[in-house]
């Protein structure tokens, strides 16, 4: 698991937050299934997106970076929820997970691992076993909490599924 802090200028990361509030989408909370119970808001697979392919682009970087691996960002999105929202514990059928913490209160920043909270601060990002249980902590019912979230895959995992 790592955690790096102060991952892009305070422009950029402002930038980011303006860019998710257009591709948010309100969604229904009776399509989720059981397992996922998540906010009530979705966003669509950001990956090409014009807007967010520079972050993403240098947030698989520092993955790369950490993991000696050459990786591929399978599946990006933006998670937006409050603080009286339950999440339950999942995990994601990767290599690996990246939380950026784009907007966060001090209380509501970080992850809930089956073994302990991860806490992080606004503008961090989390990159771990995607196979790891995790869900979004609870905070301040009142807080926003948005993150760019990324599925990413080492490339000799992406062969074997070809």
């Amino acid at each position: 698991m790592h955690l790096i802090e102060d991952v892009f200028e305070e422009k950029v990361r402002k930038k980011l937050i303006k860019d998710s509030k257009d591709v948010l989408e309100l969604r229904n909370p009776e399509s989720f299934t059981d397992s996922q119970k998540p906010s009530s808001w979705f966003c669509p697979n950001l990956r090409h997106d014009l807007r967010f392919i520079h972050p993403i682009t240098y947030l698989l970087n520092i993955a790369e970076n950490i993991t000696e691996q050459d990786l591929d960002c399978d599946n990006a999105w933006i998670t937006y929820c409050r603080g009286n929202e339950n999440f339950d514990f999942h995990n994601h059928e990767y290599d690996y997970s990246a939380v950026y913490y784009m907007q966060t209160e001090p209380h509501s920043s970080g992850t809930l691992f089956e073994k302990g909270l991860v806490s992080t601060k606004q503008n961090s990002v989390l990159i771990f076993d995607a196979n790891l249980k995790h869900k979004v902590p609870s905070y301040n019912p009142l807080a926003d909490r948005r993150t760019l979230v990324l599925d990413i895959n080492t490339n000799l995992s992406q062969e074997g599924k070809e």
